[in-house]
């Protein structure tokens, strides 16, 4: 005696699809960065340096510290046209205007002041 057919094999396919296909779904990126290292005139790196990011695309501003190797990085940025402002006590402020970030982009803007 045979089983009927239910039609339960007809599924795996459009499961197995659903698999291969959803990674792709969910890696869209919806957000900018930018990073870079702040240096003195001698190429040495700057810590606990102040970099602030403005634009349209932000509410107010967005302001970090540099690390120890001057390292700093903005993540979760929507993209637009932005001006960077890093200030040091001893050195002249350093501002750099018309920096467009563009989804899914984690441009490199390094400064010597």
């Amino acid at each position: 005696m045979q089983r009927p057919y239910k039609g339960k094999w007809l599924l795996l396919p459009v499961v197995f699809v659903a698999l291969m296909v959803s990674p792709r779904v969910f890696a869209q990126e919806t957000t900018a960065g930018l990073q870079g290292v702040v240096r003195d005139p001698s190429g040495a790196s700057v810590a606990n340096a102040t970099v602030e990011l403005t634009g349209s695309s932000l509410i107010g501003s967005k302001k970090v510290q540099t690390d120890d190797l001057g390292t700093y990085r903005f993540a979760a940025l929507p993209s637009g046209s932005y001006a960077l402002t890093v200030t040091v006590p001893g050195f002249r402020t350093y501002k750099q205007v018309g920096i467009d970030l563009v989804v899914g982009r984690l441009p490199t803007v390094d400064v010597r002041l």
